[in-house]
């Protein structure tokens, strides 16, 4: 018996976010490209990972996604309704629907308002419940199934220790029984000793509540652990997508390869494997290169790379690439 297809949750095409830069008067108007053109499925119940350098455009991209910016063009759909030029009493209904836990929880918290308050303070914005002890309930379910003791209900987030905020953040994000969840980079700050603790939270989250979530990353180790699907960014494109294996077993953009051979490795097979340093500084997203984004720092790079803009190559199984290299491969002129 065929598996039944999954169901798209979130379908983004040809996603543009453009910021423009003040110039003189006479001057060309100018943008910075921050994301530039970028397609994925994100499918219901899964966890899609968006890694790549800091300044490649993960955080505008998910921001984007989730209407906290307005999309320059390109279309975003959301459960099957088309979001991306919605206006916000539109975007009022789902909203409760599409969450996002932060990076920094101290920041993300306001500190003027006890536990109680920030948990119930999403349900009182979407009317959820009608009553103060509905919402008290509420709350205190929230608390438990992030490992919270309902004995600090009544505490400000500056009393809690940095991984205690982060539960309480995602306690936060929970309040309104959201569908897709999107992590900013949500263990970054944290110690490393607690890192694991709240991955396992999420992990444990997802499968008790049907969660999807989209996971930000630069630490490639944490996306590994955590993800099912994993897009690579750089520079305001998707230059490889596929499921986690794929990615981690059989990258094929150089870049990918680059930030992999990066991870640090105490034991294993891969302890002799080749460390990629990548020359020279990301270009300006103002100004990117012509043909691939990647080719002033690839190593591959040929003329054809400056000429031509590499298109999505599907090698199966979902597996995408944006690499001008492939077609040497198909050719026989370089080993995979």
């Amino acid at each position: 018996m065929m598996d039944a297809p999954k169901k798209v949750l979130l379908k983004v095409r040809n996603l543009k976010q453009w910021f423009p830069v003040n110039s003189l008067i006479f001057e060309k108007r100018k943008f910075v490209k921050a994301v530039n053109d970028v397609s994925f499925d994100l499918y219901e119940g899964e966890t899609l990972g968006i890694a790549g350098e800091s300044g490649c455009g993960k955080s505008t991209l998910i921001r984007t996604c989730l209407r906290l910016l307005n999309p320059t063009a390109g279309s975003i759909e959301y459960d099957g309704r088309e979001i991306s030029r919605a206006r916000q009493g539109e975007l009022r209904s789902i909203r409760k629907e599409m969450q996002i836990i932060f990076q920094d929880p101290y920041a993300s918290l306001d500190g003027r308002w006890t536990v109680r308050q920030l948990l119930e303070e999403p349900m009182i914005v979407n009317r959820l419940y009608s009553s103060k002890s509905e919402r008290r309930s509420k709350v205190s379910e929230l608390l438990e199934a992030v490992s919270i003791s309902q004995e600090y209900t009544n505490r400000y987030p500056h009393e809690f220790s940095g991984g205690q905020r982060q539960r309480i953040a995602i306690a936060s994000a929970l309040a309104t029984d959201p569908k897709l969840v999107v992590c900013d980079e949500p263990v970054s700050a944290l110690d490393v000793s607690v890192r694991a603790q709240v991955l396992n939270l999420l992990k444990d989250l997802q499968e008790q509540r049907k969660l999807t979530y989209i996971f930000v990353s630069h630490d490639m180790s944490v996306i590994e652990y955590i993800c099912d699907r994993v897009a690579i960014m750089y520079l305001g494109k998707i230059v490889e997508i596929g499921d986690k294996k794929a990615i981690f077993e059989d990258a094929r953009h150089p870049y990918t390869q680059a930030l992999l051979s990066a991870v640090p490795k105490v034991t294993g097979d891969n302890g002799d494997k080749e460390r990629i340093i990548l020359e020279g500084d990301i270009p300006s997203p103002v100004d990117p290169p012509s043909g691939c984004v990647f080719r002033t720092r690839c190593r591959y790079a040929t003329a054809r790379c400056a000429e031509v803009e590499p298109t999505m190559t599907d090698l199966g199984n979902g597996h995408c690439v944006s690499c001008h290299l492939l077609d040497k491969e198909k050719a026989g002129e370089v080993a995979k």
